[in-house]
């Protein structure tokens, strides 16, 4: 996927979030202790399977400031398209390659930590 179709994809999945947002009633489990940890002073990490991303920025515009998101993807199509979407919503992206055998890696890793540590909420696909 070349960045002209990765910018479609990613605007695509923005557009979708923004349709979600206006259109969809979120009924969120647990939603207490999310304010709550949203309201604390200490690093919050959220996560979701692959293919269930997009659905984090409906609840980020309903409950949240997405410009306190920091969204960790691959460095690969994929990750370009969900930094693109993610951008679009107000949240930061941090590519990291998990093939890369350089620190190149460990060093995003690292800055990606420091943005937890300095109040920046992440966002991550464990699988």
């Amino acid at each position: 996927m070349g960045p002209r179709a990765a910018r479609f994809a990613g605007g695509g999945l923005a557009l979708l979030g923004r349709i979600t947002h206006r259109t969809a009633r979120l009924q969120i489990s647990g939603l207490e202790d999310a304010t709550r940890a949203l309201q604390s002073k200490r690093p919050v990490i959220f996560t979701a399977w692959h293919g269930q991303t997009h659905l984090l920025f409906p609840f980020l515009l309903t409950y949240a400031d997405p410009s306190r998101f920091t969204v960790l993807t691959p460095d690969d199509e994929r990750g370009a398209v969900l930094g693109i979407t993610a951008r679009a919503f107000g949240a930061r992206s941090f590519a990291i390659s998990m093939e890369d055998e350089s620190l190149a890696g460990a060093r995003r890793t690292l800055a990606f930590i420091r943005e937890l540590r300095h109040g920046a909420f992440a966002y991550l696909t464990p699988d």
